[in-house]
């Protein structure tokens, strides 16, 4: 049996947009937030900007994993992503 690998393109794309979504914007999602409270529309335009940029983070990161040498290319970024948020969450925490 062919045995393939877990992290195909297409997984490693909508995961690298996930967590670029949900980690790297923390002050984006503050001030979002911060809006939707102080102009008291309504959370589906909050919800469709999240899920928007997940989508069209997840389109382009597709294409820049159609080849295996950007697959390097798009663990730098994730490692690159990982590294300065973690820097920004321990300002904001400390």
């Amino acid at each position: 049996m062919n045995q393939s690998s877990f992290w195909t393109s297409a997984r490693l794309a909508v995961f690298f947009a996930v967590f670029v979504t949900a980690v790297a914007n923390i002050t984006m999602f503050e001030k979002l937030f911060a809006w939707q409270v102080e102009s008291g529309s309504s959370l589906t335009y909050v919800v469709s900007l999240i899920l928007v940029q997940a989508l069209l983070l997840t389109w382009i990161f597709t294409f820049l994993s159609c080849h295996k040498g950007y697959r390097y290319v798009l663990a730098l970024l994730l490692l690159v992503t990982a590294i300065s948020s973690y820097r920004r969450a321990q300002i904001i925490f400390l």
